[in-house]
C-alpha cells in the first residue's frame, strides 16, 4: 500500500460517516469525486482502491 491509499480510505470512512450510509457511499461515490476532492488522478483512485481490497482492507 502507498500513503495515498490511507488518504483515500480516510476520506472514503469520512464520508460514510457524514452520510451514515454505506449504501450511499458506494452508490453515489465517484473516482471523479474523489479525484476532485483530493487531488489524486482518477487513475490513481482507482489503483489504491484496487490495493485495498487486494490486501483486503
Amino acid at each position: 500500500m502507498k500513503g495515498q491509499d490511507i488518504l483515500i480510505l480516510f476520506k472514503l470512512v469520512s464520508l460514510q460517516q457524514q452520510r451514515g450510509d454505506s449504501a450511499y457511499l458506494v452508490e453515489n461515490t465517484s473516482a471523479r469525486a474523489l479525484e476532485s476532492s483530493l487531488g489524486v488522478s482518477k487513475s490513481e483512485v482507482n489503483s489504491s482502491i484496487n490495493r485495498s481490497i487486494e490486501s483486503g482492507v
